[in-house]
């Protein structure tokens, strides 16, 4: 455990490669220091304190909060630099962790956490925080355990303050991947994501929606896809890459398969709105191709 001249504990910090589902930075404490200042954010991180006692004031642009003992505080990646104010009468002790990558994304999304500065009151947390702290110290960083310790912190602070109910889990796992269209997805990720093995989501997902979670995700990527391809300029190479629909090759051959003509072919009949559906070719199936409806 390093100890800074702030009189802040840092127990945990990583240097090394940084990965794209769970990445936490480093984590500590901070101890009473009426001189103290917080240290830059590193770019792309979250920085998630719990005040323990004390009080200070903490600017990003103009937006400005006051967390106080008991509250957790939420500062998300933004282009503005985030100032902290110590009170030198009260100065504050408190647990914190830098952390990013898609789980974290996926949590901010799921609680609409969307300001630059969040502070929830929630006492409760602290238990919760000092476990997270304790165990990346001992453990580092670990996948599975630590999305439960850290669903645990947002479920808690967020309790009773989201005003409509929670979607079933099938309806949770479709928005998630109608959220990740233009970038891969593997089963693995979701499931750490709600806690869940690879198969019971898998499982849940097709006896609510009665097709698997890869033909979803294709289906859904042609559907945007061809939205692409009637609207816009875009090389077709492109669109086939943003929408992970594999190699230009790969994508013309399924492409053909689904729609009986090239995405070439596609463009010219379709495009802005043109609608020349000569010949057996169904408009239903091409011009207006949809995302999935779930059914009745």
């Amino acid at each position: 455990m390093k100890l800074t001249k702030y009189n802040e504990k840092l127990s945990f910090l990583n240097l090394g490669v940084q990965d794209d589902f769970l990445d936490i930075r480093a984590a500590g404490s901070v101890e009473p220091d009426e001189n103290y200042k917080s240290g830059d954010i590193p770019l792309g991180y979250t920085l998630i304190e719990f005040i323990l006692d004390g009080m200070a004031k903490v600017i990003s642009g103009r937006e400005i909060c006051e967390p106080v003992r008991g509250d957790l505080l939420i500062i998300r990646p933004g282009d503005e630099s985030v100032d902290y104010e110590c009170d030198p009468k009260h100065p504050q002790r408190k647990l914190w962790m830098q952390i990013r990558g898609r789980f974290c994304d996926s949590m901010t999304e799921l609680y609409r956490i969307k300001n630059a500065l969040s502070l929830i009151s929630a006492p409760e947390c602290c238990p919760i925080m000092e476990r997270i702290v304790g165990f990346v110290s001992e453990f580092g960083i670990r996948e599975n355990k630590l999305c439960h310790m850290l669903l645990d912190l947002f479920d808690t602070a967020f309790a009773g303050k989201r005003s409509e109910p929670e979607p079933p889990l099938s309806e949770q796992i479709r928005s998630v991947l109608d959220r990740h269209l233009e970038k891969p997805v593997k089963i693995s990720d979701i499931a750490a994501y709600f806690c869940r093995s690879p198969r019971h989501i898998e499982r849940v997902f097709e006896e609510a929606f009665g097709l698997t979670i890869h033909r979803y995700l294709l289906d859904r990527r042609f559907a945007a896809a061809c939205r692409e391809l009637r609207g816009t300029d875009e090389l077709i190479y492109v669109i086939a890459g943003r929408f992970q629909l594999g190699s230009p090759g790969f994508f013309a051959k399924e492409f053909r398969k689904r729609f009986c003509m090239t995405p070439n072919e596609y463009r010219r009949r379709f495009r802005n709105g043109s609608q020349d559906i000569s010949g057996d070719i169904s408009l239903e199936t091409i011009y207006d191709y949809v995302p999935f409806v779930m059914p009745e």
